[in-house]
């Protein structure tokens, strides 16, 4: 019995075989896709790769935290100031700012304003130095006034800008009556979207 099974099996092998010997020539498809799985003569194929981002951030840095005009050992005399006024800059510190526009759009622009305060009293200064420095006293850059209303500062569009950097100049009208003591004043700086119509 068992040899009989041998040999059935041995005449079933030799019978696929011959057929496979005999029968057409089957062409491989190289990648079927979903849509051709009954395509048995697809020989090529497709392959989408995509990639999606979402929007980044606009933002400002490295801003300087603080200039000084001199110190309190080579402070302005009061009756210079009065007798011919005063035209000083921040020494070795200019302001700088850096902003980084990061959000993906296809032309985003930006702005970046700076405006001053009144001046308030520091060390030992009074309020009556504060309001004549507020009537007789600006701040300014090489492009001009920093008024109390703000003025744009620099504006580009994508991508990391280093500004460049400015030194802040002080000057005090002749017949000024400045008072004793030191005296602070705060400017603020806002970075926006899109491009200022009255940009310098």
């Amino acid at each position: 019995m068992k040899k009989s099974l041998s040999l059935f099996g041995i005449i079933a092998v030799l019978g696929l075989s011959l057929a496979a010997l005999s029968g057409t020539r089957t062409v491989l498809a190289a990648n079927p896709t979903e849509a051709n799985l009954t395509d048995d003569t697809q020989d090529s194929a497709t392959t989408t790769a995509s990639v999606n981002f979402k929007g980044g951030t606009l933002s400002l840095y490295s801003v300087l935290d603080a200039v000084s005009f001199n110190t309190v050992d080579d402070a302005f005399s009061t009756s210079v100031v009065w007798a011919n006024g005063l035209e000083t800059t921040s020494g070795d510190k200019d302001l700088i700012a850096t902003v980084a526009d990061l959000r993906g759009g296809d032309d985003d622009k930006w702005n970046l304003s700076v405006k001053k305060g009144s001046w308030v009293v520091g060390d030992d200064g009074v309020a009556s130095g504060a309001t004549a420095l507020d009537t007789g006293a600006t701040l300014s850059t090489d492009d001009g006034e920093i008024t109390t209303d703000g003025v744009v500062y620099a504006s580009a569009g994508a991508g990391q800008t280093v500004i460049t950097p400015k030194p802040l100049k002080l000057a005090i009208a002749k017949g000024t009556l400045v008072k004793k003591g030191s005296y602070t004043n705060t400017l603020t700086w806002t970075l926006a979207d899109g491009i200022s119509e009255n940009q310098n």
